[in-house]
C-alpha cells in the first residue's frame, strides 16, 4: 500500500509518521536517535523537530516512560541526498543563522542592561525614600524637642514664646514643601517606570514578529531552492536527451559517408619566358654605334649586363 510520501524518501510502502509497540520487524531499522540524526545532516533540534513527519520519516517507540523519536538510516541518506545544498545555499543558511544568533544575542544583551538599570532605578528609589524616612523623623524629633523648649519658656518669656512658635510653622512649612517635592518626584519616577514597562513590552512584540518573519523568509527560501533544483534535474535530463539524439544522427551519418579519392593532378607543360619591358630596353642601350666603313667589321662581345633567359619550371607553375 502506497502513501503520499514526499520524494525526500524513495521507499513509498511505509508512512511518514510510525507507532511502533516494540514487536515489530522494522524496530530494528529504526535504530537512529535524534542526536544522530542532527550530527549526521548537521542541523538543530528545532529543525529536526519542523522536518519529522514532513520530509523525514520518523517512528515513535517508547523508552523510559516516554515516546522517543527514531529513525531510519536508509530514510536519512535520502534525505541528505535530496537536499544536499551548493555551496552558495550553505552560506546564505549559515548567514541566516548567524544573523538570528547575533540578534538573539544583541537582544539579551539588551534585557540584561535593562534588567540592571531596572536595579539601579529600585536602589535609587529605595535610598531616596529611606533618606526621606530619615528626614522626617529627625524633623519630627526635632520639632518636639522645640515645642518642649518652647513650653518650658513659655511661662516667663512670652515674647520668646511667640518667636518660638514663628521658628516652629517656617520649619513647618519647608517640611511641607519637602514633602511635596518628594512626593513629585515619587510620581514622576512611577511614571517612568510605567512608560519603561510599556518600552519592553512593545521591544518583546517586535522580536517575536521579526523572528516569525525571519522565519518565513527562510521556509520561502527553502521552497524556492527546490524548486530551482527540480528546474535544474529538468534542465539537465532535457540536455541528455538531446546529447544522445544528436550522437545518434552523427554515427548514422558516419555509416552512410564513404571516403571518396580525388583523381592526380596533370601535369603541366612548360612554357617559355618572355623578356620583360626592361630587359629589351637594356640590350638596345647595348648595341655598338654604326663602324666606318673600312674599318673591319668586330665581333661583338656579349655584355655583362645581358642577362640569359631564364629556365621555366613547369613543376613551380
Amino acid at each position: 500500500m502506497e502513501h503520499e510520501i514526499p520524494p525526500s524518501q524513495k521507499d513509498r510502502q511505509l508512512p511518514m509518521i510510525i507507532n511502533l509497540r516494540g514487536d515489530e520487524d522494522l524496530v530494528d531499522e529504526f535504530n537512529w536517535d535524534a542526536d544522530q540524526v542532527m550530527e549526521f545532516l548537521g542541523i538543530k533540534r528545532s529543525r529536526l523537530t519542523q522536518i519529522s513527519g514532513k520530509e523525514l520519516r520518523v517512528a515513535r517507540i517508547r523508552r523510559d516512560r516516554y515516546l522517543r523519536p527514531v529513525y531510519r538510516e536508509a530514510d536519512v541518506r535520502d534525505y541528505q541526498e535530496w537536499t544536499r545544498a551548493t555551496a552558495t545555499h550553505q552560506s546564505s543558511s549559515r548567514a541566516i543563522e548567524q544573523a538570528i544568533d547575533s540578534l538573539d544575542d544583541r537582544f539579551s544583551d539588551i534585557l540584561v542592561v535593562l534588567q540592571e538599570k531596572l536595579l539601579q532605578y529600585e536602589e535609587r528609589s529605595t535610598d531616596l525614600l529611606k533618606s526621606q524616612l530619615h528626614k522626617l523623623d529627625e524633623a519630627g524629633f526635632q520639632r518636639f524637642q522645640d515645642i518642649r523648649d518652647g513650653l518650658e519658656t513659655q511661662q516667663g518669656l512670652s515674647d520668646r514664646q511667640d518667636k518660638q512658635q514663628l521658628r516652629v510653622l517656617e520649619y513647618l512649612i519647608q517640611q511641607k514643601e519637602t514633602l511635596a517635592f518628594s512626593q513629585a518626584e515619587l510620581q514622576e519616577l512611577r511614571a517612568f517606570l510605567g512608560s519603561f514597562h510599556q518600552d519592553i513590552r512593545a521591544l518583546l512584540v517586535a522580536q517575536q514578529g521579526l523572528r516569525r518573519k525571519m522565519e518565513e523568509a527562510q521556509a520561502a527560501f527553502q521552497k524556492a531552492l527546490h524548486e530551482q533544483s527540480r528546474g535544474f534535474q529538468e534542465a539537465l535530463k532535457s540536455m541528455q536527451e538531446t546529447l544522445a539524439l544528436l550522437q545518434s544522427g552523427q554515427q548514422q551519418i558516419l555509416r552512410q559517408t564513404e571516403p571518396i579519392e580525388a583523381p592526380a593532378p596533370a601535369p603541366l607543360k612548360q612554357m617559355p619566358r618572355r623578356p620583360t619591358p626592361l630587359h629589351a630596353r637594356r640590350r638596345s642601350l647595348q648595341k655598338p654605334m654604326a663602324a666606318p666603313r673600312d674599318a673591319a667589321p668586330q665581333k661583338q662581345q656579349p655584355s655583362p649586363h645581358d642577362e640569359a633567359p631564364e629556365k621555366v619550371d613547369g613543376g613551380a607553375l
